[in-house]
């Protein structure tokens, strides 16, 4: 088994959040997770939301950990997986 790259879009409540999520989430990655980057990407109206690549093992259920790890942020309205792809 490999590994696999999670690249999650994360959405704040509210624009000022967002600063606050990005510190945030590497203290609740899954154990087995490895952060690799976080970047905003603006989508409109002075708005943006976070781009977070993450390096999990390629087992089953540690996806769906790192998703509901990042969605119980404080400030987090909700958390999509963009792209998974082995590496």
């Amino acid at each position: 088994m490999g590994d696999v790259l999670l690249v999650l879009k994360v959405y704040p409540n509210e624009p000022e959040d967002l600063e606050k999520v990005k510190k945030k989430i590497p203290e609740v990655l899954p154990e087995k997770a490895t952060l690799v980057e976080v970047r905003e990407e603006p989508i409109g109206f002075g708005f943006s939301a976070l781009l977070v690549g993450v390096k999990v093992p390629d087992e089953g259920g540690i996806q769906g950990d790192v998703e509901e790890a990042i969605a119980s942020v404080e400030g987090v309205d909700s958390v999509e997986v963009e792209r998974a792809t082995l590496i």
